[in-house]
């Protein structure tokens, strides 16, 4: 878990030093329109001079888009502070202990949470399904360009995860579909896209134009559009899966990337100071 061991004023410093690292020009003013507070409203909270509600706390979470596990987290940390009743404070803090006390995360919780952190896993999966897959780990490591350890490490935990097994000294992927859900730290997702767009880059520049296929496109958009936009991109990309997925004559991995954001600032007519 993330903050466990963290405070909540703690755990929003931390979010807004991260984004400072990428961006030395990155403000508290920038992060406080990201979370919908007040400017002032945050450092007081950050100075420890005023509180939040969960309903606030809440917003934070989703703006920061945490999972469901380290929204409740965070929302029991601020309940065990500021909840108006004595009775709501003790529950929270009762939960806050019960996450201290936890065992660490067993093996198979950090396996995932390191799959879906790190591109070559499910590149490796996608590896077993080409027609000249040989079963090893350094035929793997070969066609993507890695360390053999690398994939050896990668093999077994994917392996503890139940997505693949090892048959007669070699490797065959399980029939599971797999996606990165709400049980996965958001560090990770983003890590893991973060990797994912820097491999793009580089296919930008080193691979021939027949070989890749780059395009952007610019269009006025209605916020309560967005949803349903999201939405469509999904199915569009699973008809793509099953339309070109082709495990019998598959000679070579690819990998499909969306981007998809908002290019505008909002403008003080629309609540933004």
């Amino acid at each position: 878990m993330l903050f466990i061991n963290s405070n909540y004023r703690e755990v929003l410093n931390a979010e807004y030093l991260k984004k400072r690292a990428r961006n030395s020009s990155y403000s508290l003013r920038s992060f406080a329109r990201l979370i919908q507070l007040d400017a002032t409203q945050l450092s007081d909270v950050l100075r420890g001079k005023r509180g939040l509600s969960r309903k606030s706390a809440t917003r934070i979470a989703q703006a920061l888009g945490w999972s469901q596990r380290e929204t409740e987290c965070f929302c029991d940390q601020v309940e065990s502070e500021h909840a108006r009743s004595r009775v709501m404070r003790e529950a929270a803090q009762g939960r806050v202990q019960a996450q201290l006390e936890a065992k660490p995360v067993n093996y198979l919780q950090e396996d995932r949470f390191k799959i879906t952190a790190e591109w070559w896993h499910f590149a490796a999966l996608q590896c077993m399904k080409l027609s000249s897959y040989t079963g090893k780990a350094s035929w793997i490591a070969q066609r993507l360009g890695l360390p053999e350890a690398t994939i050896q490490q990668a093999l077994q935990r994917l392996e503890r995860a139940e997505l693949i097994e090892k048959r007669k000294g070699s490797w065959f992927p399980r029939d599971v579909y797999v996606f990165a859900g709400d049980g996965a730290p958001s560090d990770n997702i983003k890590k893991f896209h973060e990797d994912i767009l820097q491999k793009a880059q580089s296919a930008l520049w080193m691979q021939p134009v027949t070989e890749r296929d780059f395009t952007s496109t610019f269009l006025p958009l209605c916020s309560k559009d967005v949803a349903e936009a999201r939405s469509e991109i999904r199915e569009f990309i699973q008809k793509f899966i099953e339309k070109f997925s082709n495990t019998e004559s598959a000679d070579r991995v690819y990998c499909l990337g969306t981007q998809f954001f908002n290019l505008t600032h909002e403008s003080k007519k629309e609540g933004l100071q």
